[in-house]
């Protein structure tokens, strides 16, 4: 007898619980769609999030350079596809051989714009060449204020045809100690070709950088230009990156730009 009590018993929770479980089924269901539905709607997108620049292409093949075609330039057009204003604030060469020509700053929502980057040979070796460019922009809201700042990297292809003037070194660098004791380097010019050119002027963009021409180098196997670059003082302003301008009777190469970095100390 109690054997069947106990069966009965067991027979009767398992009814109930199975009653239970079906009486739950409902309950996930709903449960189960609300949060499917949770996870497939669309979340909101917020305009300002993307990069409101798009641009035609991304990289540009300028194949070989013809020396004599000064204005030969990789060329990038973008649309601004936000509905924001845009303002370009820079754009960085991966080069200092590398001219920026922007047309405008300022892109209105829908415009167009174009920007150009233009490559000075002389300092580069021959052979085929790969640069690149840092466009930083920002969005703005009517007010002026920026809203977002976004980068985007363009870059180019060219092959730089066998030497005919050599700058050695193509680039400066120069540190400078607290006591502002002057500090020179000298830059020379090499010519390859059969003709000769003669150095009309030397230019800087700084007063504390001063360049003079020396002359011609007499023990060259190759007609050779000295000029000393000499800088002296502190630098007390932010900017690093300076330009040596040289003028040329060169019909090639009527303009030459050595850049110059300058690291100073502070003043004692």
């Amino acid at each position: 007898m109690t054997a069947i009590m106990h069966f009965l018993k067991r027979r009767f929770f398992s009814a109930r619980l199975a009653a239970f479980v079906i009486m739950l089924f409902p309950l996930l269901g709903s449960i189960s769609a609300h949060f499917g539905n949770q996870t497939s709607r669309a979340l909101p997108t917020d305009p300002s999030a993307k990069p409101a620049l798009v641009f035609a292409q991304y990289h540009d093949d300028l194949g070989e350079i013809d020396e004599l075609r000064s204005h030969d330039a990789a060329g990038f057009v973008f649309t601004n596809r936000s509905p924001y204003p845009v303002e370009i604030k820079h754009i960085r060469p991966s080069c200092g051989c590398l001219t920026t020509r922007l047309e405008r700053s300022r892109i209105e929502p829908g415009s167009n714009g174009e920007f150009f980057l233009q490559i000075d040979t002389a300092p580069e070796a021959s052979g085929q060449k790969y640069y690149t460019a840092e466009v930083v922009y920002e969005t703005q809201n009517e007010q002026g204020q920026s809203i977002r700042t976004f980068t985007e990297l363009v870059s180019f292809s060219a092959i730089i045809p066998e030497k005919k003037l050599v700058i050695s070194p193509p680039a400066l660098g120069f540190y400078l100690s607290g006591d502002g004791e002057p500090v020179s380097h000298l830059v020379e010019l090499v010519d390859f070709r059969a003709k000769e050119f003669e150095i009309l002027s030397i230019e800087t963009d700084h007063p504390q950088i001063q360049a003079k021409l020396i002359g011609r180098k007499a023990d060259a196997p190759r007609p050779t230009h000295q000029i000393e670059v000499q800088v002296h003082g502190t630098f007390t302003d932010k900017r690093l990156k300076y330009t040596i301008l040289i003028k040329t009777t060169d019909e090639t190469f009527q303009e030459l730009k050595i850049p110059v970095l300058v690291q100073s100390m502070p003043a004692k």
